[in-house]
């Protein structure tokens, strides 16, 4: 008789947010039993941990439901934080996180910050 040793599956899995679709309406409607909540309507951001969805959150009204049977504090914390994100108007792309480096660097130079920067003439020696 041959003994197969399986591997212990690890103890962290990686924590997928994603919008929940119309495929996961029984998926939701599982978690807000488990959690005697009512199933959040509209727009619900999702949770998964090992592939099982286990909090969700409405983008609308702001219920949360989860499952009570997986320690998820920090993942509801996650869902906030993402949804915080997503009600966040776009911003601009050419206003990047660059823009606000370059006067700081500008300053420690000494210069003073400007709407352009022109190049300055090289001089001849």
């Amino acid at each position: 008789m041959t003994t197969t040793i399986t591997p212990p599956e690890p103890l962290w899995s990686a924590v997928v947010l994603r919008l929940a679709t119309a495929a996961d309406q029984r998926s939701l409607e599982r978690l807000a039993q488990l959690d005697s909540q009512p199933t959040p309507v509209g727009t619900t951001l999702m949770a998964e941990l090992w592939g099982r969805p286990v909090a969700a959150l409405s983008l609308g009204d702001g219920q949360e439901i989860a499952d009570p049977f997986v320690a998820t504090s920090e993942i509801r914390a996650l869902l906030r934080l993402r949804a915080t994100q997503l009600s966040r108007p776009a911003q601009d792309p050419r206003r990047s996180v660059r823009a606000p480096l370059h006067r700081l660097r500008l300053r420690a130079l000494g210069s003073a910050p400007s709407a352009r920067c022109a190049p300055q003439p090289l001089s001849s020696s």
